[in-house]
């Protein structure tokens, strides 16, 4: 019986707490003000000359992702060469980049795969408003959305509005 009640006061202590997270939670979105994004948006990569790029926002997926092609490491892996897109792809402009690599790391893909991916930073736009946010480079070919917008993309920026779509 007094483990019975012991637990019921862990159980208490804890719903208390969570609730206290909630409310503090969205008191931070209140106070921040943070801007409402949908499940897809359109977006600007201003460093690359594109504009209306559509992204897929993915609470899921802990970092954002964008999609190249002939992605290649140089210069000791100090720096990255790739192509944007590929000769598919009806933005793609044949125009090949070259940005220094923040890190390489391990990630686990959409299939459930593990591969290491380079990462770089990108200045993104969304809604009138400019990010530097970390990318990985990846295939994404098979993919409706060329970009993957993840949680280091939204936090302290975004709250996620499912009803919202394509804005």
């Amino acid at each position: 019986m007094q483990n019975l009640k012991i637990q019921f006061l862990r159980v208490c202590i804890l719903v208390l707490f969570s609730g206290v997270l909630f409310v503090q939670s969205h008191a931070d979105v209140a106070e921040k003000k943070l801007q409402s994004i949908g499940r897809t948006a359109l977006v600007s990569l201003p460093d690359f000359n594109l504009k209306d790029i559509k992204a897929k926002v993915d609470t899921g997926a802990k970092t954002s992702a964008i999609y190249c092609s002939d992605i290649v490491l140089s210069h000791n892996a100090k720096f990255v060469e790739f192509y944007l897109f590929d000769k598919e792809h009806s933005q793609y402009s044949g125009k090949k980049f070259t940005l220094a690599v923040e890190r390489i790391a391990k990630v686990r893909s959409s299939n459930g795969e593990v591969e290491n991916r380079v990462f770089v930073l990108i200045n993104i736009r969304y809604a009138g408003k400019q990010h530097t946010s970390e990318f990985s480079l990846s295939n994404r070919i098979s993919m409706k959305y060329p970009i993957l917008l993840g949680r280091s993309f939204l936090r302290n920026n975004y709250v996620v509005d499912v009803s919202k779509k394509g804005k």
